[in-house]
């Protein structure tokens, strides 16, 4: 598994930033909610990629996502669309299409192993925030972090592609088939959704500070590559 050439990099990007600005996000979380739902609404503050790196003898490239917010499976299902795109397993429009589309068939989602929570910003409240108020945000830990991930995620992904947890993934996305399911209405999806992700792992800087809500997150999902 070699590194991603400059030009198959920028691919990746541009696929990647498709997710940027508010869409809704029915497609990507637990089927519950429906085009309609306002629930499925989130704002995606910026997409990038981190630099590639080599783990067990293999390369990875980051995906780092700044968000407002998130709802259950969202980032692990947007991964497994977006590696399906790169691939050419889905059309070239079918992020847009899932984005737009009332209902399309179960997106797969991407291994948890590989994400993490790097970071909540607070930015209103650090805006606002008087001398006698602790701030939210602890840039001390930053070291204790990075080396948690080395340490003790970094292998953990290792040890799950080991066991074959990203080649069953990828069998997953070969066989897909992005289609939309004409014969659901607005009334198939019921109203209300978590708002979480599971966790995971690498080293983010967030993205620009202009969240509207009082918390953002800043995750990152590591993409094995082929």
């Amino acid at each position: 598994m070699s590194p991603l050439s400059e030009a198959e990099c920028a691919k990746l990007l541009a696929l990647f930033k498709a997710f940027e600005g508010t869409h809704r996000f029915h497609n990507f979380t637990d089927g519950k909610l429906s085009i309609q739902d306002k629930a499925a609404q989130r704002y995606m503050l910026s997409m990038r990629l981190g630099e590639q790196i080599e783990l067990g003898g293999a390369a990875y490239i980051p995906l780092r996502l700044h968000g407002q917010s998130f709802l259950l499976h969202q980032i692990r299902k947007m991964v497994g669309l977006l590696v399906a795109s790169f691939r050419g397993d889905v059309p070239p429009d079918a992020i847009s299409t899932a984005l737009s589309a009332p209902k399309v068939c179960g997106i797969p989602m991407a291994p948890s192993c590989a994400l993490t929570l790097r970071r909540c910003l607070f930015a209103e409240y650090e805006r606002r925030r008087t001398a006698d108020r602790s701030s939210l945000h602890f840039p001390a830990c930053d070291g204790a972090k990075q080396a948690f991930m080395r340490e003790h995620i970094l292998p953990h992904v290792a040890e799950c592609a080991a066991s074959g947890e990203f080649e069953r993934f990828s069998r997953t996305l070969a066989a897909y088939r992005l289609e939309r399911v004409e014969a659901a209405s607005a009334e198939d999806g019921a109203p209300g959704a978590g708002n979480g992700e599971g966790t995971s792992a690498a080293t983010t800087e967030p993205g620009p500070d202009a969240a509207t809500s009082s918390s953002a997150a800043a995750k990152e999902a590591a993409l094995p590559l082929e």
